[in-house]
């Protein structure tokens, strides 16, 4: 029978070969990471591409902080000098914690003249109370200024409010649902749209504020309502909202009603037989490797299917490490 002792003993061994393991990766990262060249036949991108792509967003802190130790220099930064192109794009990604990805994509998004509403759309719409909440703070730590004053200066008018309303999300954490105050919801929401203008106020708390699943119950019981003359909340929204204001909302209702299928859309949006928006790809694949990349393959009809789909969006190296990357989720 194994005593307590000998557990700890076990423990600590498994310690010391975990702290070796990472180590010996980490010498085998910078290697690579000083014989690589973008020019050369063989780039020893490969052994970059096995130790990093594979891992969770969690074990590739680790090499992070074991490489900066070891090397007094940091490992984003020897990616971002040493690769070249959507690779390093996409490898650099990898190596960011979730908040402080989307905090930099959203900062980008808004830097120089013109925004980049599609991305906000897709990094607020999508996440929740307490990833919001991490996003402004990182923000703010890392640019020296709120994301709520960024936001003001970027953007105007309606689709600011909305922007605004987002950042202050208080989404009901719970999953329970009550039809009888569904229904009474979706009368609201119905007198929201209002005759001449809509109560954007009562629009937001109700979108904002109830769970999925109760949203889902709301989003029904609209339809209800419009007997004689159909009508769904996108068909209404679509005559009452336009711009990006019209198209966060569009995005919002999307995910509200099946989450994969809207980052299933995101997709086939970045994807062409002519071009490939392969920021797009990156950031969409990165965001969702470790939420809800199952239930997106699902809507793909297969893990085959989703590989191939990224496989005739990409090539060489990218499309080795993107495959390497989406495999280890699945």
């Amino acid at each position: 029978m194994i005593g307590i002792p000998d557990i700890i003993l076990l423990i600590v061994l498994i310690s010391q070969i975990s702290s070796q393991d990472l180590l010996s990766e980490v010498e085998i990262l910078k290697r690579a990471l000083d014989e690589y060249s973008s020019w050369s036949f063989y780039s020893n991108s490969s052994e970059i591409i096995r130790i990093l792509c594979p891992k969770t967003n969690s074990e590739r802190q680790e090499i992070w902080k074991v490489y900066n130790s070891k090397y007094s220099e940091d490992l984003i930064k020897s990616l971002e000098n040493k690769l070249s192109g959507a690779f390093r794009t996409f490898m650099v990604a990898l190596m960011l914690k979730p908040a402080d990805y989307d905090a930099k994509q959203l900062f980008e998004a808004m830097k120089g003249a013109g925004t980049t509403e599609e991305i906000l759309i897709e990094i607020l719409v999508t996440r929740n109370n307490q990833e919001i909440q991490e996003i402004k703070k990182v923000f703010q730590n890392t640019y020296n200024s709120s994301l709520e004053d960024a936001i003001i200066g970027e953007t105007s008018g309606s689709v600011q409010n909305i922007f605004l309303a987002m950042l202050n999300i208080q989404r009901d954490p719970l999953n329970y649902t009550n039809p009888e105050e569904a229904r009474k919801l979706a009368e609201t929401l119905k007198r929201s749209m209002g005759i001449i203008f809509p109560d954007y106020d009562e629009i937001y708390k109700i979108l904002l504020g109830q769970n999925f699943g109760q949203l889902r119950l709301v989003l029904d019981e609209y339809e209800k309502l419009n007997i004689i003359h159909p009508l769904t909340v996108e068909k209404d929204f679509h005559m009452n909202f336009h711009g990006y204001h019209y198209k966060t909302l569009k995005a919002l209702l999307r995910f509200i009603r099946n989450p994969a299928g809207y980052f299933t859309d995101i997709f086939y949006k970045g994807s062409g037989m002519i071009s490939t928006d392969k920021d797009l790809l990156i950031r969409t694949i990165v965001s969702r490797a470790e939420v809800d990349l199952p239930e997106i393959v699902r809507e793909f009809k297969g893990k085959y299917r989703f590989l191939g789909f990224f496989r005739e969006q990409f090539m060489g190296e990218l499309e080795d490490a993107m495959i390497a990357f989406v495999e280890s989720k699945l």
